[in-house]
């Protein structure tokens, strides 16, 4: 019997022991969970008030000049007014604080006069300094940040080591977005076996003959509605006088154009393109044919980096070609660049083309096209003089243009002609429209060899999709480690290589 009351006490004992433990183990948990719950809140705000946000579009870009070595001091400027400069100090008060400081704040300093904020706290003032809300900016030399980790624990460090470890921090979480093959991608060449379509099922008339007299005609229609409806005569552009006059060394003038229908957001990779021509194709003028001046930061840099060679084009979108009516402004855009180029010759890009190298070896050809795939040839760029044969007879049938098939007529007709009349285009293969859209993981997912291609085209449409976003930062692209992070490296700074984000990280 007394041993058995005794198994029953210890039995007993054992029981409250372990109700003991789980209250301490619930109660422990709790109060980990609440600091979790702060230092996440922590976060959170801490992103709000502009960690890294997308704050570019409240300032003006300004770059300098286009070579190399100034390319870079150009794109330091662009950063330096989009993220603003290095913090500094530059008053104190009487006790020798900075004068953003409240009383009770000195409460705070250790004994060498160094005070410590929280994350939240530095954020904030970063904020009212920006605004102007506090008289002095902070000194590295006298604050130091303490970051709370998830685990708890918490570590003080003065603000430049601070902007270090969160740039350190924004590379490991912005660099690679994705996981990339073990090998690097390669592009195929169409072999000659392929399948392809008839060119015939494009092309009704396989002869050579075009109709010179009608097409003169149409064009010169077109012109006059344009100039009735206000539109800008390019032939009476001073600058473009003087270079058709010339004797040309090329086949195809330095001028390039670019086509902005309607009213929308220039986001970066428009001034991605528009800059990389500017720089590596040097041209003797750039027009920018508009019904609707875009405007914001990117814009007002790439203005201010193109200057005298960038002349804005007044120009209302077709309605119509040869009777048909063309009412999407991809359409509207695709008869319009060969109407432009009907009168004056010429680089046309799309907005999302950015060229890697020099056009100019390609400029004694009469007609320049990039084969984008095995049955298509792109319109996204089109080199030629004015006077091409194959441009005008590309034009007489825009006769057949049905605006309810997406590519007929600016991809699948070009490559039908170019089947049908070789000689009278010259076709750059795999080093212009390549990675094409069944591509386009090459540039937003992994690092593809883009250093022989005279032209890459971005698929912008395709964006939100492959890349995850619908426009990336400066910030990230000086990090990100893709074929879409170098090329843009490529143009802004002059050279791919990562940049060093330490200075702006906090903006």
């Amino acid at each position: 019997m007394h041993v058995a009351r005794c198994i029953r006490k210890t039995r007993l004992f054992l029981k409250f022991i372990t109700a003991l433990l789980v209250v301490f183990i619930i109660r422990t948990t709790f109060i980990s969970f609440k600091d979790n719950g702060r230092v996440a809140k922590n976060i959170y705000e801490k992103k709000n008030v502009g960690l890294f946000s997308n704050d570019y579009r409240t300032v003006n870009g300004l770059l300098q000049k286009a070579n190399k070595n100034k390319a870079i001091v150009s794109s330091k400027k662009l950063f330096d007014s989009i993220y603003g400069q290095e913090v500094q100090v530059d008053s104190f008060d009487d006790a020798g604080l900075p004068q953003i400081m409240l009383r009770e704040d000195k409460d705070r300093l250790t004994k060498d006069n160094t005070k410590k904020m929280s994350e939240i706290d530095f954020m904030k003032m970063l904020e009212e300094q920006k605004h102007g809300a506090t008289k002095s900016p902070t000194n590295d030399n006298n604050i130091q940040v303490c970051v709370r980790f998830l685990n708890g624990t918490e570590s003080c460090m003065f603000v430049n080591e601070y902007k270090r470890f969160r740039a350190r921090e924004f590379v490991e979480d912005y660099a690679n977005p994705f996981m990339k093959n073990n090998t690097k991608p390669t592009l195929q060449s169409y072999p000659d076996s392929i399948l392809r379509p008839n060119p015939l099922i494009m092309i009704k008339d396989a002869s050579r003959s075009i109709n010179n007299v009608k097409i003169d005609e149409e064009l010169r229609k077109e012109k006059a509605k344009r100039i009735r409806a206000g539109d800008t005569d390019i032939m009476k552009i001073p600058e473009v006088q003087r270079i058709l006059s010339n004797v040309f060394e090329y086949m195809i003038p330095n001028i390039v154009h670019f086509i902005w229908f309607n009213c929308h957001r220039y986001l970066i990779h428009h001034y991605i393109s528009m800059l990389s021509a500017l720089r590596y194709q040097k041209p003797s003028l750039i027009l920018f044919h508009t019904d609707c001046v875009p405007n914001g930061t990117y814009w007002a840099a790439f203005v201010e980096e193109a200057a005298e060679k960038l002349k804005i084009v007044k120009r209302t979108p077709p309605m119509s070609v040869w009777g048909q009516q063309v009412t999407r402004v991809e359409h509207q855009s695709d008869v319009a660049r060969i109407h432009i180029l009907l009168e004056v010759g010429g680089i046309y890009m799309d907005d999302d083309v950015v060229v890697l190298k020099s056009l100019d070896s390609l400029r004694d050809k009469e007609m320049v096209l990039g084969e984008e795939n095995y049955d298509a040839l792109a319109n996204s760029i089109i080199m030629a003089n004015k006077k091409s044969w194959f441009l005008r007879r590309w034009f007489e049938e825009y006769n057949n243009f049905n605006g309810s098939r997406w590519s007929d007529s600016s991809c699948f007709v070009p490559w039908s002609m170019w089947h049908l009349f070789p000689t009278t285009i010259y076709v750059v293969k795999e080093k212009m429209l390549r990675p094409n859209w069944e591509e386009v993981a090459y540039i937003y997912r992994e690092l593809w060899d883009w250093r022989k291609s005279y032209t890459i085209h971005l698929y912008s449409r395709f964006m939100p999709v492959f890349d995850g976003r619908h426009e990336r930062t400066l910030k990230e692209l000086a990090v990100l480690n893709t074929t879409y992070g170098e090329i843009s490296r490529h143009v802004i700074w002059g050279d791919s290589s990562f940049k060093d984000i330490t200075d702006w990280i906090l903006s």
